[in-house]
């Protein structure tokens, strides 16, 4: 389990760092292209269709992180009003339900990247459409595992009697971010 969890601190490194390098990239190409704009009166053709790619890279990268962390959107009010036990069950319908959901979306979108490959558009110079694209099916089949991974360990859960939430990302437990010790926030 410790190796897991190694794993999985590793892994949300990567997803961070990756994050960063994107946003920093994005910031030093619209830098360039403002002032190659305005003192030299020219640009750079492929910044804008890649910017426009970067973040759509972001946003996907920054969901996928989002759900690692257990930052993403959910509705969950009935969760507040039912004890341990079917809180873990409802965890388990709602994560499998939303693992569900993403799954049909990387089915979805590896169909838009497949047409997108046989239609042999490019989305900037030297970059096929499909290959920018291709982080649209491969996010959304991780989010979808990880949410499985979720349900399982709350239908897990729910069978034992534990009420216990999961163990939280790495970092939501540090002081810096204000959380408690059973995982809440300051608001």
């Amino acid at each position: 389990m410790r190796a897991f969890r190694k794993l999985i601190a590793a892994w949300s490194v990567a997803e961070e760092a990756a994050l960063a390098v994107l946003v920093v990239g994005m910031v030093g190409l619209s830098g360039a292209q403002i002032v190659l704009r305005n003192v030299f009166k020219t640009g750079i053709p492929w910044i804008e269709p890649a910017l426009g790619n970067s973040l759509l890279w972001i946003t996907m990268l920054g969901a996928l992180a989002a759900t690692g962390a257990r930052k993403h959107i959910s509705i969950d009010l009935a969760t507040h009003f039912v004890p341990a036990r079917p809180k873990a069950a409802l965890r388990a319908v709602t994560d499998g339900f939303a693992a569900a959901v993403c799954g049909f979306l990387a089915r979805a979108s590896w169909r838009y990247v497949t047409f997108m490959k046989e239609a042999g558009d490019a989305a900037f110079p030297g970059v096929p459409a499909w290959a920018a694209y291709a982080v649209m099916p491969a996010v959304f089949a991780l989010i979808a595992a990880r949410l499985l991974a979720r349900a399982a360990l709350a239908l897990a859960e729910a069978a034992r009697g534990a009420g216990a939430p999961p163990a939280p990302a790495p970092d939501s437990l540090s002081p810096a971010n204000g959380a408690k010790p059973d995982g809440r926030a300051d608001a």
